[in-house]
């Protein structure tokens, strides 16, 4: 039994084909191309200073640095310890595309966070010289992820529970 055909499709989505009956199965796989996709595009955009920190904190010289951990926080979110990130990976914006695109963080935020305070309270932990390493690390690890969740259109939408 073969793994069958692949199609990628917008989005940087898979999804599987049946070689038997050549139908597509319309269940996703995602396998994280699109959070490393959008961690190797923004290498190209991070200056020396920010590299070599971040390089550092994350213990890796590569060029796939933001690569590497890209996927990171979809890994332990479903961890005992890490559950409570969940609400982090998106933000329900009750707009009505698409007449109306906005996001209100007020209105849209959950009261137990969003993709955008979590944007917000990791970066100040990364750059908080009085944690130590290892909660810089996980800060950084969590904000390269969160950045590519909120550049990804399902998850600022409540259209499909954040498209998560």
């Amino acid at each position: 039994m073969g793994l069958g055909r692949y199609v990628i499709q917008s989005s940087l989505r898979l999804t599987a084909v049946n070689p038997k009956s050549d139908q597509l199965n319309l269940t996703p796989i995602y396998l994280g191309f699109g959070h490393i996709t959008v961690a190797y595009i923004a290498t190209n955009f991070v200056n020396p200073t920010a590299t070599s920190y971040f390089q550092g904190l994350l213990r890796n010289n590569s060029a796939d640095y933001l690569a590497g951990v890209a996927t990171w926080a979809d890994s332990v979110r479903y961890m005992k310890w890490a559950q409570f990130t969940g609400p982090f990976h998106f933000i329900d914006a009750k707009d009505s595309p698409p007449s109306s695109c906005t996001v209100d963080y007020d209105r849209d935020c959950k009261k137990e966070g969003c993709v955008v305070s979590a944007i917000r309270n990791y970066t100040e932990r990364l750059m908080d010289p009085q944690l130590r390493p290892w909660e810089r690390a996980q800060a950084a690890k969590f904000v390269i992820h969160f950045l590519g969740d909120i550049h990804q259109p399902l998850h600022d939408e409540d259209v499909a529970r954040g498209g998560n």
